[in-house]
Formats: C-alpha cells, structure tokens, sequence
C-alpha cells in the first residue's frame, strides 16, 4: 500500500517523533533548510514503484546508515508514488531534508530496499 491517507501520514509523524528501535530512544531528526549542504543523498528515480512493482531489486540506499548528530539527509523523491524509508516519508515527487538533533537507533519500513527495512544509527560524537 504505497499511498497513505492523511490520517496515516499524521499517525506515522506521531511514529517517527516517539519511535524507538532496539529498545532505545529513536534519534531526533529536525527540518533543515532546503538549501543545507547534505551529508547524505539519495534519489529515488522516476518509476521506481513500477520497478518494485514489477518485482525488480531496487537498491537505492543502504540497509543501515550510521550517522553523526548534526549531520544532514535528504531524499529526493523524482517518483509519482510517494515512499517510507525508515523514519522517513517521502511524498511523490517532493524532497525531504532533516538534520540529525539527536542520538539514536531506529529500525522502521523500507518499500524502497530490497530487506524492506531501514535502520538508522546516529551517534553523538
């Protein structure tokens, strides 16, 4: 089910601010400014849900990511479908940019990776 109502998308918010992976807190993320030079990124190409849909292995991003507070991921999202990667909702053809604020470990869905999850650490160094 790749489209979520507005409903879903409000309790998957709810997810991400209280989440928590592995029986720790989950780690902060924060909106960064669109133009913030990004540590991470990543683009889902136009079709990509056609792809997964087809069956094809889709291999965009990795299964974990292991980042640093302060540090900065954005997604560019070029498809007509949107996409959950992790902690992460990514409307069709929108460009997510968060800014790590704290430490953490979350292990969520992932439609995009082949394992079908995303577990993101971020560290406090």
């Amino acid at each position: 089910m790749r489209r979520l109502g507005g409903f879903a998308v409000a309790m998957l918010i709810g997810v991400v601010a209280s989440s928590c992976g592995g029986g720790g807190a989950g780690p902060g993320v924060a909106t960064a400014e669109a133009d913030a030079a990004a540590d991470f990124t990543y683009v889902i190409p136009a079709g990509t849900a056609a792809r997964i849909d087809r069956g094809e292995d889709v291999d965009l991003l990795p299964a974990r990511l292991v980042a640093e507070v302060g540090q900065v991921i954005r997604i560019e999202n070029q498809d007509g479908e949107s996409h959950s990667i992790g902690p992460f909702f990514v409307g069709a053809n929108q460009t997510l940019t968060q800014r790590f604020s704290a430490e953490g470990t979350y292990v969520g869905v992932c439609n995009i990776h082949r394992s079908g999850q995303f577990e993101l650490v971020v560290l406090e160094v």
